[in-house]
């Protein structure tokens, strides 16, 4: 039925965490679950009451993002790498004239934004270093036969740039700035009713093209095999993480969205949104984020 297509579960095959392929998003998922409606599957959303639980936190903090930059060829991280801090990055990208008017070509665009040079970011990076975002990919899974790690990493198409005829890109967020959970209850049209678990989270991302200009109904993919003893494999699995790097490109600035609507069935609803830098993905490095060894470095590839 219709509902269906409306919604995604966050727990898939087992192959990956982030394998989520919400990828109804912004107007598509908004016509999709109208249409729901009409089948009596849709629910309204009145608050609980105003001793519903609800909690707003603020996950990000300034400190604790790398303030310089990393090398290219670094072969390892900082001890507790968190990666650059992205609302900061994108913050600094808002303050410029970086857009596009409609006197002016893509080429006279380019020259102009060349011809700035370096731009100061956050701490001394700047738009001319690489940039490392930390994935929150967290899903790795160990074969003891082999005595290696192994991961599939997808990333859905949550992204979008300043076009309206651009469609959907991959994305990934990066960094959580706050969040509100909350619960109510909700109702069909057959008066079915249910308590919805609902998370609004606001977060910044990273939208993503590769180093041949993906289009935006390409599929960004990342195949991790990397060896690692057991005993050492014990205590680093809880530790590893995924730091993304590549270059910022045009339009520099972008949106990151995805939404899960709630059922019955399925009483959870699900938000994230906010701004996001458009990067070139040149390469992912799998590293310890305790003490900053990396274990693998991976190039991406479409599906």
């Amino acid at each position: 039925m219709w509902s269906a297509q409306c919604w995604s579960t966050e727990e898939n095959s087992g192959v990956d965490k982030i394998q989520i392929e919400r990828e109804f998003m912004g107007k598509y998922l908004a016509t999709l679950c109208a249409a729901s409606v009409v089948y009596g599957i849709a629910l309204a959303k009145p608050p609980l009451d105003k001793a519903s639980n609800q909690k707003a936190s603020s996950a990000s903090k300034s400190y604790g993002y790398a303030q310089t930059p990393i090398a290219g060829d670094a072969e390892s991280l900082p001890a507790n790498f968190k990666g650059y801090q992205c609302s900061s990055i994108t913050k600094s990208l808002s303050a410029l004239n970086l857009k596009k008017d409609e006197f002016e070509s893509q080429q006279q665009f380019d020259q102009r934004t060349a011809a700035s040079g370096a731009i100061a970011l956050t701490g001394s990076i700047t738009s001319a270093d690489p940039m490392a975002f930390v994935s929150q990919h967290s899903f790795f899974q160990y074969d003891a036969e082999r005595q290696a790690f192994t991961s599939t990493v997808y990333f859905g198409r949550y992204g979008t740039i300043n076009d309206a005829n651009a469609g959907l890109f991959p994305a990934e967020p990066v960094e959580t700035i706050s969040q509100i959970d909350k619960q109510y209850e909700a109702s069909n049209a057959y008066g079915a009713k249910a308590i919805v678990d609902s998370t609004s989270r606001q977060v910044c991302g990273v939208v993503l093209s590769t180093a041949i200009r993906t289009k935006s109904w390409d599929s960004i993919q990342l195949k991790i095999d990397f060896p690692m003893p057991s005993d050492e494999a014990r205590t680093a699995k809880g530790d590893l993480k995924i730091v993304l790097l590549g270059a910022i490109i045009p339009p520099y600035i972008g949106a990151f969205y995805t939404s899960t609507q709630a059922t019955i069935s399925s009483p959870s609803a699900y938000t994230a949104s906010g701004d996001a830098v458009v990067m070139r993905f040149d390469e992912a490095w799998v590293f310890n984020q305790r003490t900053g060894k990396i274990y693998a470095k991976v190039r991406p590839t479409l599906r």
